[in-house]
């Protein structure tokens, strides 16, 4: 990256990071990153690529983005309880942004999500992702009460592929779906898309 493009990276990040300063996890892409990533917030938590990442970059002006095939790449944090927003009984609310270009494929498409999916020591604690159909998907879970218990909202309608988009879960802690909210910034779309809820 040129000198230019990493004070244009700096200089994003700090601009984020003073409207947003309770940020549990950013990770802004460094071409330098391999098969792990430092997030960029006070919290410089560890991202830790099932291979390398470095062959996916794709230069979009001073920064990158990088390409996931929507089915085996993943990145893992350690477990942490500052990415825990509750407890069943007493939520707080929290937001999720991503910048990314969808590609279609029969897959769900996980974003960013806490949960283990263990056999047996499976721990749902919310999720946003693209449903197979290419429908932002929004959800909490209260594993306390049962296992799968969630509310949610979903898209009820593809979003456009091999576009640049900026995608948005809001959750204010209320336990119910008219407290998730999901906005799509695509050039079409241009807002809340809550559709359906769950």
């Amino acid at each position: 990256a040129s000198l230019a493009g990493l004070k244009a990276r700096r200089d994003f990040i700090v601009a984020l990071l003073q409207v947003a300063p309770d940020t549990r996890q950013l990770w802004v892409p460094l071409g330098a990153d391999g098969t792990t990533s430092t997030s960029v917030d006070d919290n410089a938590r560890t991202i830790t690529w099932d291979a390398t990442i470095a062959a996916q970059f794709r230069t979009v002006g001073s920064g990158y983005f990088v390409t996931f095939d929507g089915s085996a790449d993943q990145g893992s944090s350690p477990d942490a309880a500052l990415m825990t927003f509750g407890n069943g009984t007493t939520d707080e609310g929290f937001s999720i942004y991503a910048w990314l270009s969808l590609t279609a494929d029969a897959n769900v498409k996980v974003i960013i999500a806490r949960h283990d999916l263990t056999t047996g020591a499976t721990n749902l604690e919310w999720s946003f992702h693209f449903s197979a159909l290419e429908e932002l998907v929004g959800q909490v879970f209260d594993d306390s009460v049962g296992t799968d218990v969630r509310v949610g909202r979903q898209f009820n309608t593809a979003l456009p592929t091999a576009t640049d988009m900026l995608v948005v879960m809001t959750y204010s802690g209320s336990a119910t779906a008219a407290g998730i909210k999901l906005y799509a910034f695509d050039g079409t779309n241009a807002g809340q898309v809550d559709d359906t809820g769950s």
